[in-house]
């Protein structure tokens, strides 16, 4: 291809210089549109070598394909008109590279000569600036959702509230199209506090997801640290078997953990279908998993607090009976409705240890009432809350009674009893019985602390226990 006869101007010593130091691309084009120099910041910018772009027209060089036939008919128009009022002038357009990808630009044009013309652009990418915009523009909107959590965090909501929040934040800032927060109630289950979807398939709070095997709460628990999951093919367990039962796995998946006092509650999972989360992206996410850690440790704060005083109310009626000499089986009752009515659950009970191994239920709330007076003989390897406490001298606690069978065992299947909690009654240094309380099995477990705040019921006064004869 023979070129355009090269400009004097072109050729010289000091416009070559400045083509080389020049920090912007600098293209110049003939009337034809075909480039006459190519200075080395475009050979950067848009990946040819100049001799592979001089001759060639800039509308199959750097033109992306959609917009070449517009670029052709202005660049012939303005040859043509020589319309000064488009030179010097900033244009932002849509430059293409060598390998065929599309980024920002800025332009400038100038002429060069008139006869023949010679027109020069002066090529700015813009990459940098519109990421630098765009990444200033999710910091603010960041910015701005974490102060709407935040303002909600500082007035008391509760954390049902948080969560929802935290979840509708969350999937609009990262444009997810899932989010769920989830609390975990054992190391093998969890169960869903908030989620955030326009899909029709939604998870329900409330759904409690089986944890045995699963790779990503066991990695990111193990690090203490987010998770970017990109191949989720990597990961088997229940919730890649739960997402794929919504519909397909998500392209990206971002896992954080929340840290309430120094242990892992709960995690945070968005995902994405169709856009890639940029890497980096965790640190965004982890800032609304300390707010959330910040709105259940307040919470928690609180609740003990209505705890404590609630403990030293039922502490106060039964150290009333005990002080004005009630009789045994009136302590008893007291004892164990306060101690029903502390964990709202319908199953508490005072079962008196024998020498002849067997236990002797001496009081219970309504739902055990039907087996006041009743013994069961509890062999040494019964694996049941009364043998267990007995035999520790300790609080024990046991979440399933499916592996507990024996005399005991039974009463609570045919109950229903799913946790239970029981503290030893010490009288003059041995093990008198135990003070248990239960959860039902379909319901939700007892308190972490249950065994802390059971165990105050536990302790007997020995004198005043000798006074009665028990």
């Amino acid at each position: 291809m023979t070129l355009a006869a090269p400009h004097r101007i072109a050729q010289s010593e000091a416009l070559r210089a400045y083509l080389d130091a020049a920090l912007d691309c600098v293209i110049l084009a003939d009337a034809s549109g075909r480039v006459v120099e190519f200075n080395p910041a475009a050979e950067r910018a848009f990946g040819y070598a100049r001799d592979q772009a001089l001759g060639r027209t800039l509308g199959e060089l750097i033109v992306p394909p959609s917009l070449r036939e517009r670029h052709d008919e202005a660049f012939a128009r303005f040859v043509e008109t020589r319309e000064k009022r488009l030179f010097g002038r900033r244009l932002e357009l849509t430059g293409m590279r060598a390998d065929g990808s599309e980024f920002p630009i800025e332009l400038v044009l100038a002429q060069v000569d008139e006869q023949p013309a010679l027109i020069c652009g002066a090529v700015r990418d813009l990459s940098d600036v519109k990421r630098a915009d765009h990444d200033l523009r999710t910091l603010a909107d960041e910015q701005a959702a974490l102060r709407r959590v935040a303002t909600l965090v500082a007035d008391g909501e509760t954390p049902d509230v948080i969560f929802a929040a935290v979840a509708e934040e969350i999937a609009r800032i990262l444009m997810a199209d899932r989010c769920a927060i989830g609390r975990f109630d054992s190391a093998d289950s969890m169960t869903v506090v908030a989620y955030s979807s326009d899909e029709e398939a939604k998870v329900p709070v409330g759904t409690r997801i089986g944890l045995q095997g699963d790779g990503v709460t066991a990695a990111v628990r193990a690090s203490g640290r987010p998770l970017l999951i990109g191949d989720h093919d990597a990961f088997s367990g229940p919730l890649m078997d739960y997402a794929r039962s919504l519909g397909s796995l998500p392209r990206s998946t971002i896992a954080a953990p929340i840290f309430v006092e120094s242990r892992v509650w709960g995690m945070i999972f968005a995902s994405t279908m169709t856009v890639e989360i940029a890497e980096g992206t965790e640190s965004r996410v982890v800032d609304f998993a300390e707010l959330i850690a910040t709105a259940i440790a307040n919470t928690e704060a609180r609740r003990k607090l209505e705890r404590v005083v609630a403990d030293q109310k039922a502490l106060r009626r039964t150290a009333t009976l005990v002080a004005s000499g009630a009789p045994p089986t009136e302590v008893f009752d007291a004892i164990t409705t306060a101690a029903s009515e502390l964990f709202d659950v319908p199953f508490a009970s005072l079962l008196r240890f024998g020498p002849d191994e067997t236990a002797t239920m001496v009081a219970g709330c309504a739902a055990c009432s039907g087996f006041v007076g009743q013994a069961w003989r509890v062999p040494g390897d019964d694996p049941g809350i009364v043998r267990t406490v007995v035999s520790s001298r300790r609080p024990a606690r046991i979440e399933d009674h499916s592996g507990v069978h024996g005399p005991l065992g039974e009463a609570a299947h045919s109950l229903g009893i799913g946790s239970v909690v029981g503290v030893p009654v010490i009288v003059g240094g041995s093990v008198w019985g135990v003070l248990a309380v239960g959860a039902r099995q379909d319901g939700p477990g007892l308190p972490v602390d249950a065994s802390d705040r059971l165990v105050i019921y536990g302790a007997r006064d020995d004198d005043a226990d000798e006074r009665r004869g028990a």
